[in-house]
């Protein structure tokens, strides 16, 4: 690929990323985390995780303080500047594939292996547009897999021990327990492959395990000190148990049956490539080694039913890796047969998208730009090689992205979203109480992007008000749950949700 052609590709990669970070509001998962975020910047619990004032166990907090640092840095609580941390962490981990390869591979597959990283579709298309933790944790898992096998592979022992504990324990920062099956598995996969078993009896293991600890020493300190420490380590070990052991015999076959697909289709197009896989590409080192971390830690999550496609992100890495060398092992009939279909594609993808634009009668400067600039790629990369394949492939994919984040953010669509509805809800009661101290008596989480959007804009913790002790508070409670002799206020709705008023206390 020419420099020009890099360039062009990441000015399309960026437009297709950053255009519509912040137009749509947080729904899903992604207003919890952001909710936790602002509570660590107006709470009083210092860096404990707290939700509406009460102690969040069920995940560390190194996920949520980076939401809150990028606010603090950013000087801002939008959308936009909740979800940069997973788009950033998406661009970091490319980049990290190709620093890595360049170690086993040459620079043209390298490239290739960032390329297909970031040209897997449930990454792109959804979850790289989510303020979720899984793409920050696979960023920091990615060393924990490949590092003990790289290290003694470079014959660097001290760096084996104690690099991959460091990570390991950033990993339990952010998600806890898995983490200590991620770091263990990666270990044994890697001293298996260089057999090399006395490793387990070293005492250098006393100074990982220092390493990893610190992190952890930071977190559970607090809660030592405060007697809730017992509390806080049987949440967060249930919410890893009970997706591994609590589970019917047809539910764990469904999973066994249902989830190797899920994969495969997560990891569309590079699914595709790996049909050329021979046993033989297993004589690369990289190869191997990518085959057998991959397959060692993905045995864990197929024998879990609570186990989503999600969780095993951060195992994508070692099949766009192993996918990259299988490109340029191909047959150039097959190579001229894929780089046909994927130009004819992305010309489609252009035209699809200036339809698009027309539809809606509204100028988008983002999507207007992306066209041109798709079109000199599909122009330039003429020559069937498999960088040029998957180059083709992420345009096809990024132009898709820039038209549903269009359509997506058009008035007649928002006004079907929970999460606008939500946010408009928590617009408009913060205009009507001004300064008033507001309780929330519910614990449904259908409400957080309700929850977090008053706090935002109030810059106050939304606490529970179930005792009713605040003579000057505003309750937000179920129609006819509040106390005798309350004044109500007005009817509130919460986005769709009916039945809610606003009282006051005698």
């Amino acid at each position: 690929m020419l420099p020009k052609h890099a360039l062009a590709l990441a000015l399309l990669l960026f437009l297709g990323l950053f255009a519509q970070l912040g137009r749509s509001p947080l729904g899903h998962e992604e207003p919890r985390r952001a909710l936790i975020a602002l509570e660590i910047l107006y709470g009083h619990q210092g860096l404990q995780p707290t939700v509406h004032g009460e102690p969040y166990y069920r995940k560390p907090p190194l996920y949520n303080l980076l939401i809150a640092a990028c606010y603090k840095f950013t000087g801002s609580t939008h959308a936009w500047a909740t979800r940069l941390p997973s788009v950033l962490s998406f661009l970091a981990l490319a980049l990290c594939i190709y620093f890595f390869c360049r170690h086993y591979l040459a620079t043209q597959t390298s490239a290739l292996a960032a390329i297909l990283f970031l040209s897997c579709a449930d990454l792109l298309l959804y979850y790289s547009r989510l303020a979720e933790m899984d793409l920050f944790y696979a960023l920091i898992s990615f060393p924990v897999l490949v590092l003990p096998w790289h290290y003694l592979q470079q014959q660097k022992t001290w760096a084996f021990y104690l690099v991959p504990a460091f990570f390991a324990g950033l990993g339990f920062m952010a998600k806890g327990f898995p983490s200590i099956a991620l770091y263990g598995i990666s270990v044994a996969t890697a001293i298996m492959l260089h057999r090399r078993p006395h490793l387990l009896l070293s005492f250098k293991w006393l100074p990982a395990i220092v390493l990893f600890s610190i992190p952890l020493c930071v977190y559970f300190y607090p809660q030592y000190a405060s007697g809730t420490f017992a509390n806080s380590l049987q949440v967060l070990f249930s919410e890893s148990a009970n997706r591994t052991i609590k589970s019917g015999l047809g539910p764990r076959l469904w999973h066994l049956l249902w989830f190797p697909l899920d994969t495969v289709k997560g990891l569309l197009p590079i699914s595709l490539a790996l049909i050329g896989f021979r046993k033989k590409f297993l004589g690369n080192p990289l190869v191997r080694a990518a085959f057998w971390l991959f397959l060692a830690n993905y045995l864990l999550y197929l024998i879990s039913p609570g186990a989503r496609l999600r969780y095993v992100y951060m195992l994508f890495p070692l099949i766009c890796m192993a996918a990259s060398y299988v490109l340029w092992q191909a047959r150039p009939t097959h190579l001229v047969w894929a780089h046909r279909v994927l130009r004819h594609l992305a010309c489609t993808m252009v035209a699809l998208l200036g339809a698009l634009l027309v539809f809606f009668a509204q100028p988008y400067p983002f999507a207007i730009a992306a066209m041109p600039v798709a079109a000199f790629l599909i122009w330039g990369l003429r020559v069937p090689q498999p960088i040029s394949i998957a180059s083709l492939a992420l345009v096809c994919l990024l132009l898709g992205r820039i038209g549903f984040d269009h359509a997506a953010a058009q008035p007649q669509v928002a006004m079907r979203d929970r999460a606008y509805l939500e946010a408009i809800s928590a617009r408009q009661l913060h205009q009507l109480l001004g300064h008033r101290p507001l309780y929330i008596n519910t614990r449904a989480e259908r409400f957080f992007t309700f929850s977090h959007e008053y706090t935002r804009l109030s810059h106050r913790v939304i606490p529970y008000g179930f005792d009713f002790q605040d003579p000057n508070g505003v309750y937000l409670v179920p129609k006819g749950h509040g106390p005798k002799g309350s004044s109500p206020l007005a009817n509130f709705d919460i986005g769709p949700e009916k039945g809610f008023e606003l009282i006051e206390l005698p």
